[in-house]
């Protein structure tokens, strides 16, 4: 089924209103189209216009292809696969396993991306950037692929249930009230930077350890300010030459604040001892 930018009465049809389709296309048209077959159980291929589209797709297996445009493609349940290719778009996955592919070009691409059930993000030759919306964690793979790529996480801020690989910068951002981002000592490590979403050398970025582990953050802060909190077992930690607060939140922990004049805290209820490594600092004196 071919449609236009006119095309009426095909929305929120249900099964027995849309039967012996398959595919539906715009990818003739200009124009951003609307396609909305949150109504239907029965999978579908979608392509996109090169407009602005607004794609829905149903509770089945649906493989939704955007165009040029900047588009907002909902994949809804089922397995999906969303084709990204280059541009920005906001991608929302359902409970489902999906596949959201931003494309194999050397075009950057701009992503947004809400999931609660298991992704699998790859990335393109290009400088990708890719945000992770969600009230609760997803799980499953993103994979940056070549070129310079970005992973920012927001709400839920949890991305120890992600297998992450070629993804050179991790952005943090805390305008939806999110305190901090949660990862494991590997995963941390595996970035080349960490900034905040404005990027300034001057900000502080917030992270959390999602289980016990050393964690050796120099070269990934670059000189950053840290707000810290470790796990509850036993961690080793170490930021960089900023201002920072380290918390080791229990257990038997090693911390190491760098230069800078740090604070570390501790909470008298807590079990477990500390060890600081550099108490007297820089310039200033440590708490």
């Amino acid at each position: 089924m071919n449609l236009t930018s006119t095309s009426t009465g095909l929305n929120g049809r249900n099964d027995s209103q849309l039967s012996g389709v398959e595919a539906i296309s715009a990818a003739a048209e200009s124009a951003g189209v609307v396609i909305n077959l949150s109504s239907q159980s029965e999978g579908f291929a979608i392509t996109g216009s090169s407009g602005a589209d607004t794609i829905t797709g149903g509770s089945d297996n649906d493989s939704i292809n955007r165009g040029a445009g900047n588009d907002v493609l909902s994949g809804g349940d089922g397995n999906d696969f969303i084709d990204g290719a280059a541009g920005a778009f906001f991608g929302v996955s359902g409970p489902g396993n999906d596949t959201i592919d931003l494309g194999a070009g050397d075009d950057s691409s701009w992503a947004l991306i809400a999931a609660s059930g298991t992704i699998s993000v790859s990335g393109g030759a290009g400088n990708d950037f890719m945000a992770l919306f969600g009230a609760t964690a997803a799980s499953g793979t993103i994979d940056g692929g070549s070129g310079f790529d970005s992973m920012q996480a927001q709400q839920s801020g949890d991305i120890s249930t992600l297998a992450i690989s070629n993804v050179e910068r991790l952005v943090t951002y805390n305008a939806y009230g999110n305190p901090s981002i949660k990862a494991t000592a590997a995963q941390f490590e595996s970035f080349d930077t960490i900034v905040s979403y404005v990027g300034q050398e001057s900000d502080t970025v917030s992270l959390t350890l999602a289980g016990p582990g050393g964690v050796d953050l120099t070269d990934e802060l670059l000189g950053r300010s840290v707000i810290f909190t470790g796990s509850s077992g036993d961690d080793t930690i170490t930021t960089s030459n900023g201002n920072d607060t380290i918390s080791g939140s229990g257990g038997n922990d090693s911390v190491n604040g760098g230069l800078g004049n740090d604070t570390f805290v501790f909470a008298a209820n807590l079990a477990g001892s500390s060890v600081i490594a550099d108490f007297e600092g820089g310039p200033g004196v440590g708490t």
